[in-house]
C-alpha cells in the first residue's frame, strides 16, 4: 500500500519545493513516483484509492527526474527527505552492484546512473556501495 505525507508549504523568504515522499510500507522505499497512467488518482490521501494499483511506487528514474527538475527551477531541495531517499538507494542496489528501478523490477546501467546522479545531487553517497558499483561497471565493459 502506498501513502503520502502532506506536501510541505513554502515558507516566506525560503526556496522550498512542494514535495512529498511516497512510501511502500513493505519495503520502506521512498522517492518520487511517475504519473497516474495506471488510472489512479493523484489524491492518495484515501488509501483505498491506492490499493490494487500495480507498480505504483517510488521509482529511481522518476526520483532522478524530479530532483533534476527541482534543481533546474532553483529549488534548494530542503523540502526533500534526503535521508529517506538515500536509505532507499541501499535497498535498490543489487548484490551484483547495479540498481533496480523499483523494489521488484529490472536492473541495468540506466538505474546505476540514476543512483549515482541522485547521490551527487543530494550530496550523500552513503546509499551506494561504491566498491560494488565500480565492480559492476568494470564487468559491464
Amino acid at each position: 500500500a502506498m501513502q503520502k505525507t502532506p506536501p510541505t508549504a513554502p515558507s516566506e523568504g525560503k526556496n522550498q519545493s512542494n514535495t512529498s515522499k511516497i512510501q511502500s510500507k513493505e519495503q520502506g522505499h521512498y522517492g518520487f513516483r511517475g504519473g497516474s497512467s495506471y488510472g489512479g488518482s493523484f489524491d492518495i490521501t484515501n488509501r483505498k484509492d491506492r490499493e490494487g494499483i500495480p507498480k505504483d511506487e517510488a521509482h529511481i528514474a522518476m526520483t532522478y527526474s524530479a530532483l533534476c527538475a527541482l534543481q533546474i527551477l532553483g529549488d534548494d531541495l530542503s523540502g526533500v527527505d534526503k535521508k529517506a531517499i538515500t536509505e532507499s538507494l541501499k535497498a535498490l542496489q543489487c548484490e551484483n552492484g547495479c540498481f533496480k528501478c523499483a523494489t521488484s523490477e529490472e536492473d541495468d546501467m540506466r538505474f546505476m546512473y540514476c543512483a549515482c546522479a541522485i547521490s551527487e545531487m543530494l550530496g550523500d553517497w552513503s546509499g551506494v556501495d561504491k566498491k560494488k558499483a565500480v565492480k559492476y561497471i568494470q564487468e559491464s565493459q
